[in-house]
């Protein structure tokens, strides 16, 4: 059995440009980046793993700061004191360059812009298979040039969008090439949300072990595995200190003061449940209601005055911004009566709404002839479902708005 770490997309020495508003948070999350590597490789020697493998990204930038290579130089020592190998394959982030001010220890192998198959020290007819990007686009697949399986044990590294179509910048593959080279594992790289895309043989995204945006909510880290040739066992490991949430708070009833303490509430509350992490959270508006006509500068005021008490040294909850999603102050039911276009166009969203083969049939409809509306899709493992209601409302509201504005008219 081989043990191992799964990791990617650790983007040391991010900027983190757009929370340049705090600039202790900001170098505290780019701090966090150097740690997270850290925590990576205590993991790796308490579990006693056999090797840990980058799936690419390591670096956020091809301008490789003297800091970064150093921080990682140290890092990968402690596994090399431990005997303990790294696998890293450069992504578009960071394709590989010909020298580093500081090489590698000893224990580290950079998977060259050719795919190389390495024996595992140790075990007996095991094999890793990776390749790095050369160039920041590598729009062709890169799962043909892999071998078909050596070994008992085959691990292949990929940094890659894994999808229905064969189109993109970041070596473009399905599902299925992966798995018709027998590996039992792939450790991929470039999608920064944990999925796992197939349990066995297993085709992972470990995600970033750190979100970076405000779209990257929730826990964050790495996998530990297991592997025989036979069977994978894997865990995710949740190692982020500072983490990124989306909150909704629905508008109904609310006037301004009664937002301003709905909000103070929301981010009460995560400061007891995250007490010993830092998180930042972004408040979303939603609903029906008065407060559907606050204009931008109002909300930022109300979030300025809720930063400006938060000390961002150590467990902390930072808003990050109030975004409004919100809709008109309207009764469908009693617009949905209405014997006019409005009241059958309400009535024919509430029938899509509940019925998934018409969804289907939209969905369809809408993507003929739009390959990267289906790519986009399959990347990103929408819930469909949620793209269907958030949809139909937006529209609503639209059709509300424009019916209201002709007949005040």
């Amino acid at each position: 059995m081989i043990k191992f770490i799964h990791c990617a997309d650790i983007h040391i020495n991010r900027p983190f440009l757009r929370l340049k508003a705090n600039e202790s948070l900001r170098q505290k999350l780019i701090e966090s980046s150097y740690s997270i590597l850290d925590n990576i490789i205590l993991l790796a020697i308490s579990k006693k793993v056999n090797l840990v493998i980058i799936a690419g990204d390591l670096l956020d930038t091809l301008e490789h700061t003297v800091k970064a290579e150093l921080r990682c130089r140290k890092a990968f020592e402690k596994l090399n004191e431990h005997d303990i190998p790294v696998y890293i394959i450069g992504g578009n982030h960071d394709p590989i360059k010909e020298e580093k001010v500081y090489p590698y220890p000893e224990n580290v192998h950079v998977f060259s812009k050719n795919v190389e198959s390495i024996p595992i020290t140790g075990f007996k007819d095991a094999y890793i298979h990776g390749i790095s990007y050369p160039t920041e686009s590598v729009p062709k697949n890169l799962v043909k040039e892999f071998p078909m399986a050596k070994g008992d044990i085959d691990i292949g590294v990929l940094h890659c969008e894994v999808g229905r179509k064969l189109s993109g910048d970041y070596s473009p593959c399905t599902k299925d090439d992966l798995l018709s080279k027998n590996y039992q594992y792939w450790a991929l790289g470039h999608i920064h949300k944990p999925t796992e895309l197939s349990d066995f043989p297993a085709i992972v995204y470990s995600g970033s072990p750190m979100g970076k945006t405000p779209n990257e909510t929730g826990k964050r880290g790495c996998y530990y595995v297991e592997v025989t040739s036979s069977r994978v066992k894997k865990e995710f490991i949740p190692l982020a200190d500072v983490i990124w949430l989306q909150q909704k708070i629905d508008i109904q009833g609310l006037d301004y003061r009664g937002l301003m303490l709905s909000v103070k509430e929301t981010l009460e509350n995560l400061k007891r449940e995250y007490n010993e992490k830092g998180v930042i959270v972004r408040v979303i508006l939603t609903g029906r209601g008065y407060l559907h006509n606050i204009d931008k500068d109002d909300l930022k005021g109300i979030t300025e005055e809720l930063r400006s008490k938060v000390d961002c040294s150590h467990d902390f909850v930072w808003l990050e911004s109030i975004q409004k999603e919100t809709l008109h102050d309207v009764n469908l039911q009693s617009l949905k009566q209405q014997q006019s276009f409005l009241g059958d166009f309400l009535n024919y969203c509430s029938e899509v709404e509940k019925d998934s083969k018409l969804q289907r049939e939209i969905l369809d409809e809408l993507s003929r002839g739009n390959a990267k509306l289906v790519n986009f899709l399959d990347k990103q493992q929408i819930d469909m479902d949620v793209v269907f209601k958030q949809g139909l409302q937006k529209a609503v509201d639209l059709v509300v708005e424009k019916v209201d504005y002709y007949e005040d008219n």
